[in-house]
């Protein structure tokens, strides 16, 4: 959870620094509108993705949408492709699909 919430909090800075008095000369295609992220297992196999987009993190940090919001927006996007129930972190899998 707190690597997603890392990811969220980034763009926004990121967002926030570029819309900033610093970079007076500012052209906005430099920040891309989406970024899709893609999770992955030790293994390779793909967790989940989900994207967030410069519109979101924009009304985040001009007030218009609260963190709260700004985050549930991105959690929202989550589409898990392993059921997280399902899968432990660091567990290893034999030829036969039994965890060990």
């Amino acid at each position: 959870m707190d690597e997603r919430r890392t990811i969220a909090f980034g763009y926004a800075f990121i967002v926030e620094k570029w819309n900033s008095d610093e970079f007076p000369d500012k052209d906005h295609t430099w920040i891309p509108d989406t970024v899709n992220i893609t999770a992955e297992t030790p293994d390779g196999r793909t967790f989940t993705t989900s994207h967030i987009k410069y519109l979101w993190a924009y009304k985040e940090t001009t007030g218009r949408y609260s963190t709260r919001e700004y985050i549930l927006l991105y959690e929202g996007s989550f589409d898990f492709k392993i059921d997280p129930d399902e899968y432990r972190e660091g567990a290893k899998e034999d030829r036969s699909g039994a965890e060990s």
